[in-house]
């Protein structure tokens, strides 16, 4: 699901805020960009589909560590990697080893830095 929000920006130029998130998940990745001086609202809108895409490209990865997390932990992290590896600091990979780091009872630090990591903005 992609819910976004168009606002008017300094100089009469629009900005957007696009956030993309499963419809049952726990975290999602955000695109804020503003437009271009000159770019054509077209324009515009295909430079968010572009700057969205990665995000796109990784969610089933990311959903796959979630939905192996308890049963597979092993392949769960392996998924996790991969949609990193499409998009660093992917919001529900990052989520998913926050929860893979506390199902091992692994310090609070390594928690909360994938907890840290997971709110992706791309600008």
């Amino acid at each position: 699901m992609v819910n976004s929000t168009l606002n008017k920006a300094e100089g009469g130029r629009y900005s957007v805020t696009a956030r993309l998130i499963g419809v049952s998940d726990d975290a999602g990745n955000v695109v804020t960009l503003t437009q271009n001086a000159g770019e054509t609202p077209e324009a515009f809108g295909k430079r968010l589909a572009t700057a969205l895409g990665p995000a796109v490209k990784s969610l089933a990865d990311a959903k796959a560590c979630i939905d192996q997390r308890t049963s597979k932990p092993d392949k769960a992290a392996d998924a996790a990697a991969k949609a990193l590896k499409t998009l660093p600091n992917h919001g529900l990979a990052e989520y998913c080893l926050a929860l893979l780091a506390q199902d091992k009872k692994a310090s609070r630090e390594e928690i909360v830095k994938h907890l840290q990591a997971s709110p992706r903005a791309i600008r």
